[in-house]
Formats: structure tokens, C-alpha cells, sequence
């Protein structure tokens, strides 16, 4: 079990070893799916985004300004993809469009829902539990042995003092890994494991998620099982994806807890983090005053140059305070080798 306080940050990096796409990948998607132009007209349906057109028509006719305002969004988002960094940074940009921030999040949603359906994690018979042997090939596999190594049932309740998470993603493939990692573990019931997840976990999505998982949500919550349509509700759904901007400019308690997560951490872990400068300035703290001993992540396939600029940008962040001893530790390697070869360190 991980035993000194550690907080580990999650990139788009180690969902992609779930299926899911990296930054750059999703932007495309992206703007294929708000793509509506053929032939010079519209598509009114098609396969690979009928079922958007129609989202944004229900939505549209809501709208005092009707579809021309949503046409011209989507417009806007297909011409900027090939310049923008990733989905996020195109919203960030275009600041001045509300109708872009509301067409690019549908997307979103409706996107990774349907990774969520194509994962491991996805049961079709059963869409409650999780394959057996779901986890073997991403970093969930060698985080479960991390958290319940050395950890004996009676002591289960306490699987997680020792550790938050901050994940940059949309998706919920750690809430939906957890429970099963203790089902498997500890022979417990679904419910009984679920209820530990809840009750015990630390987690943060900056940017929000596609919904909440129905026995993790609270009252308020938009409840979207794992995997699932959310034809209809995308905007509900949409209510919880936050930009850059707005999750700073809301100076909210979750900004606050996120920046005392790293800030008081003796450990900072970095599993398929990019290291972008618009998260970096979300983690950091105005103190500066970070008290990690040990600081290390993934940097899969970067040049050297790259590299060394992230760990300028880590030393910047993190080590203004007097007394840190921490120096960023950066490895080459995909998110569950990078597990398996810490693992030790990272139980502490």
C-alpha cells in the first residue's frame, strides 16, 4: 500500500493505454465530428456524426438564435484544429464563442463516452462489473498490486489515506477500475468495495468528467453510467466539463484542494502527464512552497530538448521554497512499465 502522503497526477497518457486517444487525436476527432459540410451542403445524418447534428439541432431550437450561431461554432472549431494544441486549448482560444465552448464539449462528452464503451473496463453483459482481466495491459494493473501489496482485508477501510488523485482526464476508468481491483483482492461484494471507493477516495477532475458513475455521484450530480449513450443529456452532461478558463477564474474550493494536494504531498507522481503549461499553473501554489522529497513521471517518447524544458518547468513550479530536496525524476517508458519498474518507491 502506498504508506506517505502521495499525490499522483494522471494525464491523457494513461487513459490511452485503455483505448482512449491523446490530446492531439481527440482534437481530430473532433473536428471531423462537427464536420457537417458535404458537397458544398450539410449532412442531416450520417454514421459517424448524425447523432451530433441532431444533439445540437435539439439544442439549437431552444436557442433564440436558432442553428446558425452552432453552424458557424462548428465551422470555427474545424478550421482551428489543425493550429491547436489539444480540444482544451482550441476552447481557451476561442474565448469569445460560447457556442464553440458548447459544440466542442458535446463532442467531448460524446466521444469519450463511446471510448468508454469500446475499453476493457465495458462489460456488454453485464455493464455493472468489469471484465475479468480488463486491467492486464494499461497502468491499472500495476497500480491495484501498489495499493493492496502488503495491505491485509481487515485493514482495507484504509486503502487510501495515504494518497489523492488529480486527473486531467474526462473519463471515469480509475472510478470504474477501483471497486473491481478490491472485489479481486479481498473477495468483497461489489457494493461493499464501491463504498469504500466512495467514501475513502480523493480524487479531483480539474476539467470535469462525462457524468458520474451512479454510485459515486451526489445529490446534484448528472448520473451517466459508464460507457453509456448520453443521447439527450449531453447538455446536462456538458454542465460539469470545465475550460482552463473558467475552472481559474472561479477561484473554487476544488482549485484550492487540488494546489494543497501538491503542495503537501511527500511524493509527486506523474503517470502519462504532457506537463502543458495551462495545467502546470493550475497545480502550482501561490507559496511556492511544495514539500515533496521525491518527484518523478512518465515522458514517453519526447526529445531530449522537450525533456529538458519539462524539467525546468517541474524545478520552476515546485522548488522555489527553501529546504526542498526534491530533483524531477523523469522516465522513457509507457505508464505501466513505469509502474511496475517504481513500484516500491511509490509504496514508500
Amino acid at each position: 500500500m502506498i504508506r506517505t502522503p502521495t499525490t499522483i497526477i494522471v494525464g491523457a497518457g494513461a487513459s490511452s493505454e485503455l483505448g482512449f486517444p491523446l490530446g492531439g487525436s481527440l482534437l481530430s476527432e473532433i473536428a471531423s465530428m462537427v464536420d457537417f459540410r458535404t458537397n458544398g451542403s450539410y449532412r442531416y445524418s450520417s454514421a459517424d456524426n448524425g447523432q451530433l447534428y441532431e444533439e445540437l439541432q435539439r439544442i439549437a431550437a431552444a436557442d433564440p438564435q436558432r442553428w446558425q450561431p452552432y453552424n458557424l461554432a462548428a465551422r470555427r472549431i474545424v478550421g482551428a484544429a489543425p493550429m491547436a494544441a489539444s480540444i482544451d486549448n482550441l476552447i481557451h482560444q476561442n474565448n469569445d464563442s460560447k457556442h464553440v465552448e458548447i459544440v466542442a464539449k458535446i463532442a467531448i462528452a460524446e466521444a469519450i463516452l463511446r471510448y468508454e464503451r469500446e475499453s476493457p473496463l465495458y462489460n456488454r453483459d453485464d455493464p455493472f462489473t468489469v471484465p475479468d482481466n480488463a486491467l492486464d495491459n494499461s497502468w491499472l494493473l500495476p497500480f491495484g498490486r501498489i495499493l493492496t501489496t502488503d495491505l491485509q482485508k481487515t485493514d482495507v477501510g484504509r486503502i487510501f489515506d495515504a494518497l489523492t488523485i488529480i486527473t486531467f482526464n474526462y473519463d471515469r476508468t480509475i472510478e470504474r477500475a477501483l471497486p473491481h481491483i478490491l472485489t479481486q483482492s479481498y473477495g468483497m461484494s461489489l457494493s461493499e468495495a464501491q463504498d469504500i471507493v466512495r467514501k475513502k477516495l480523493r480524487i479531483f477532475h480539474p476539467y470535469g468528467q462525462v457524468g458520474y458513475l451512479d454510485w459515486f455521484k451526489e445529490d446534484g450530480d448528472v448520473e451517466v453510467g459508464y460507457g453509456r449513450d448520453g443521447f439527450g443529456r449531453f447538455n446536462e452532461i456538458i454542465g460539469d466539463l470545465k475550460t482552463f478558463t473558467e475552472q481559474m477564474n472561479e477561484e473554487a474550493e476544488q482549485v484550492t484542494k487540488i494546489r494543497e494536494a501538491v503542495q503537501q504531498a511527500q511524493k509527486i507522481v506523474f503517470i502519462g502527464f504532457g506537463y502543458h503549461d495551462q495545467n502546470m499553473t493550475l497545480l502550482r501554489h501561490p507559496k511556492f512552497n511544495a514539500q515533496a522529497h521525491a518527484m518523478l513521471g512518465t515522458i514517453y517518447k519526447e526529445p531530449e530538448p522537450i525533456v529538458m524544458a519539462i524539467r525546468g518547468a517541474l524545478s520552476n513550479t515546485f522548488w522555489h521554497a527553501t529546504g526542498v530536496t526534491a530533483s524531477p525524476y523523469l522516465e522513457d517508458k509507457p505508464c505501466k512499465d513505469f509502474l511496475n519498474q517504481w513500484r516500491r518507491q511509490i509504496m514508500g
